[in-house]
């Protein structure tokens, strides 16, 4: 509801319209929320598979149809988390979306994919952690405290809710089980 995500899809389309990079690697953590099962298998590929994850890019961009076009013209590629390993991934920039939810380690092998000309964007809430390893300590909190001093880095926290009122609401409750 802050607009983190808003902000940095907006920036990152903005860089590959500019070309300043090539692509964008979109990386969402597969953790279902708290208290529900993991989904069964679905049938397809790895795209068709993640095209649920893809929710922040349609709603952010209120363009379905944005999505269809960057991954045509392959300048959008889904990451899942299994396939990072290996991979130095350069001139791009990696939105990792849900820090929250990955472990430190995690977002150590994402991070250190990064090849020469390519950026990280990380976002995330402390307040709406669903993956119940990352309950007491998390990898948006790991690398903000790693990248604190760093020239490399920066950091922004937003406070403010756009979402709705209601949504600011929400987020001042104690909904704790």
């Amino acid at each position: 509801g802050a607009g983190k995500s808003y902000l940095m899809i907006h920036w990152a389309l903005q860089m590959i319209e500019k070309e300043k990079f090539d692509k964008i690697y979109f990386i969402k953590s597969d953790s279902p929320p708290k208290g529900r099962k993991e989904f069964p298998a679905i049938p397809g590929g790895i795209e068709e598979k993640c095209e649920p994850l893809m929710g922040v890019l349609c709603d952010t961009t209120n363009e379905d149809s944005l999505v269809e076009i960057l991954l045509r013209n392959n300048k959008l590629k889904i990451l899942p988390m299994q396939f990072v390993k290996g991979r130095s991934i350069r001139n791009s920039i990696i939105y990792v979306n849900e820090c929250q939810d990955f472990t430190p380690s995690e977002i150590e092998r994402i991070l250190s994919r990064l090849g020469e000309g390519s950026v990280a964007l990380l976002d995330g809430s402390t307040k709406q952690i669903d993956n119940k390893y990352c309950l007491h300590r998390n990898g948006l909190t790991v690398a903000s405290n790693n990248y604190k001093n760093s020239k490399n880095a920066a950091q922004v926290n937003m406070v403010k809710d756009y979402r709705s009122d209601i949504s600011k609401e929400v987020g001042e409750m104690d909904w704790s089980d």
